[in-house]
């Protein structure tokens, strides 16, 4: 047994990732990207935040119309390997009209890093993870990036 009841990868693969049992994975991850263009055009956001050492630790922040409004916190898919915290944006458009600014989480992906990294960059002692909170605590407040306007266009 190589995990749990699986004896082989294939198996595993075949289990946990998508690309092997949704039929139209390709065409539905193209609508990921045209609709979060559309909202990164659509929407007032910072992109590119840096929260941590790397380039990679970076945010995409989409406030909510009202100053101090709930913030969720969104960390992207992709099996470690592919696509960005961008390639999500479209999931900042319900949050924002509901009055919840969105803040989307970047992280370096494998191979170019190892799973050990991505798990730093989520430390929550871990430096950057500190400034992002100091950073949301400002976005709450208005004190930080007044010149982005919270308007939907």
């Amino acid at each position: 047994m190589l995990y749990h009841t699986f004896s082989t990868q294939e198996e595993i693969d075949q289990e946990y990732n998508p690309r092997f049992i949704v039929k139209n994975t390709d065409e539905l991850i193209q609508s990921y990207f045209t609709e979060s263009q559309r909202v990164l055009r659509e929407y007032s956001n910072r992109s590119a935040v840096a929260y941590g050492p790397t380039p990679s630790e970076t945010l995409d922040i989409f406030p909510a119309e009202k100053l101090c409004s709930p913030i969720h916190i969104f960390f992207h898919g992709g099996y470690w390997h592919s696509l960005t915290s961008r390639d999500f944006a479209f999931v900042a458009e319900g949050l924002v009209r509901n009055g919840i600014t969105a803040v989307l989480v970047n992280y370096a992906l494998c191979p170019s890093v190892n799973i050990d990294e991505i798990v730093r960059q989520y430390e929550p002692r871990q430096p950057g993870l500190i400034e992002m909170q100091r950073t949301l605590a400002e976005i709450r407040s208005g004190s930080r990036f007044p010149d982005i306007l919270p308007v939907v266009i």
